[in-house]
């Protein structure tokens, strides 16, 4: 197809040749201007090239993926200025199940959970080497070992292991999945214990809203299941409010709802040694009672009277005291049997 460029060159051709003879010998100007304006027509009549379909974005890499996460929760320099963290909330198993707990982080791995039921405690610690638990009927806290120390090690990960990565162990990033109406991205992360998690990052928010991860227990692997939601900001970081927590394929689930989230809160070392997970809580000062007030001055005693007659004994005999009643026969309902202790997934705090 001639351009707009050829059509102007052939019209001035043409007005060129039209000054000379009407009857020019070599070619009649007259049949170049028809050409050329035949040629403008059939150009205009011809369709518009489409446009070319704008291609689609390329899909994020892994580095991309974690970096977007990071700067969605807040940044690095807003997370790693937070070095210790208190979350305080509530854990529910079910209608009328629900106990107040507390649990503290201090960077790098301290953790201390506390879990109030009915007056009495559940505590768990870890230094970063060693863990202890204390459980409510127990009169002294006991090591953890095994399987429950190697679960804790990872539960006490201050930040969790979409934050520095590289350090933690290998990550790849897998096919776009949907989880709960949302496009997410999975990023599996073999950790270097060899536990194998996965978090999926929401494509278009990239905060982490799902987690995926293998717990032993009793010496066998089960995998549990975590949904994030409810993201709030606290010391410019956002925090999940609401975690959902099951073993995967199981219809009950834990409910673990954060009321506060304090960052920076003063906590002590001696935190998570045996020594303050078996002290029981300082009980408040006992007041000194009231001095005696001096006794009143005793009279001196009065006369005593004669007894009165005796009357003669009743003819009627006495009635038997009466029986001491039978005992219930519905005995009060023992209390009711210590939960399981929470086996939360490493949040998505950082």
């Amino acid at each position: 197809m001639i351009g707009s460029h050829d059509l102007r060159a052939c019209l001035v051709t043409a007005g060129s040749r039209v000054i000379g003879p009407v009857h020019s010998p070599a070619l009649p100007g007259n049949v170049i201007v028809a050409a050329c304006w035949l040629l403008t027509a059939a150009a205009t009549l011809l369709p518009a090239p489409l446009a070319a379909a704008p291609k689609p974005p390329a899909a994020p890499t892994l580095a991309e993926v974690l970096a977007r996460s990071l700067a969605a929760r807040g940044g690095a320099q807003k997370l790693h200025a937070i070095v210790t963290r208190r979350e305080i909330g509530t854990l529910g198993l079910g209608a009328g199940n629900e106990w107040p707990f507390v649990v503290e982080h201090k960077r790098p791995n301290h953790y201390r959970m506390e879990i109030e039921l009915q007056g009495a405690q559940l505590i768990r610690a870890f230094d970063g080497i060693h863990g202890w638990q204390k459980q409510p009927q127990a009169a002294a806290p006991e090591p953890l070992s095994g399987d429950d120390l190697h679960n804790m090690t990872n539960e006490a990960d201050f930040d969790n292991a979409l934050i520095e990565t590289p350090g933690k162990g290998k990550a790849e990033l897998l096919a776009k999945e949907a989880v709960g109406g949302h496009d997410a991205y999975k990023v599996q992360i073999t950790l270097l214990s060899g536990d194998v998690v996965a978090y999926y990052v929401d494509a278009a928010s990239y905060l982490p809203i799902h987690w995926e991860g293998t717990r032993t227990i009793n010496g066998k692997p089960v995998v549990f299941e975590s949904d994030f939601s409810d993201f709030r900001e606290a010391g410019g970081v956002k925090y999940p409010f609401l975690i959902l927590s099951s073993i995967k394929g199981s219809a009950q689930k834990q409910r673990i709802t954060f009321t506060k989230i304090e960052v920076n809160p003063p906590i002590d070392d001696a935190r998570v040694t045996p020594a303050s997970v078996a002290a029981p809580p300082a009980a408040p000062p006992v007041a000194a009672p009231p001095a005696a007030a001096p006794p009143p001055a005793t009279p001196p005693p009065a006369a005593t009277p004669p007894p009165p007659a005796t009357p003669p004994p009743s003819s009627q005999p006495s009635p038997p005291p009466a029986a001491s009643p039978p005992p219930s026969a519905n005995p009060s309902p023992p209390p009711p049997a210590t939960p399981p202790p929470a086996t939360p997934p490493p949040s998505p705090a950082g």
